[in-house]
């Protein structure tokens, strides 16, 4: 529930940002609006965030709990995983949608090393993913077995 709320709030934060920045557009990237910059530059957080939240929703069905070893560690896994991910989108040399406006607190990771660092995460997540829909239908089952 966590990661779902802050990609909801991460997609705010980036709507908001974009909408201050949007009179900036044709400015050079250090005369564009500072809080334009800061407002939005969460909003790069939102897909691992949202990516993260997906993958535990669909491990809480059908019984809205991680029973099982196998289920905690990727849950576990999942979580971690989606908030590192979301701490180098923090540190993105650029905006998301706007490539053109520089990290408004300076500290970043330069392409393509921030690449080369998230690529394993999108992997992990992805995993995880197709981890979590390929046991759903045992899961359902099962589940089905211990009500019947």
């Amino acid at each position: 529930m966590a990661l779902a709320v802050g990609a909801v709030v991460a997609y705010l934060c980036y709507r908001i940002g974009a909408t201050l920045l949007a009179p900036t557009e044709g400015l050079s990237a250090d005369r564009r609006s500072l809080l334009g910059r800061f407002m939005a530059w969460p909003g790069g957080m939102m897909m691992p965030l949202a990516a993260g939240a997906i993958v535990l929703g669909v491990l809480l069905i059908p019984d809205r709990r991680f029973d099982g070893r196998w289920r905690l560690i990727l849950a576990r896994v999942t979580w971690w995983t989606a908030i590192a991910f979301a701490v180098f989108q923090l540190l993105d040399d650029h905006l998301l949608g706007q490539p053109g406006t520089v990290n408004p607190a300076g500290v970043e990771i330069p392409s393509p090393f921030q690449d080369l660092l998230e690529l394993p995460l999108l992997a992990i997540l992805g995993l995880g993913l197709l981890g979590a829909l390929v046991t759903l239908p045992g899961r359902v089952l099962e589940r089905r077995k211990t009500a019947g």
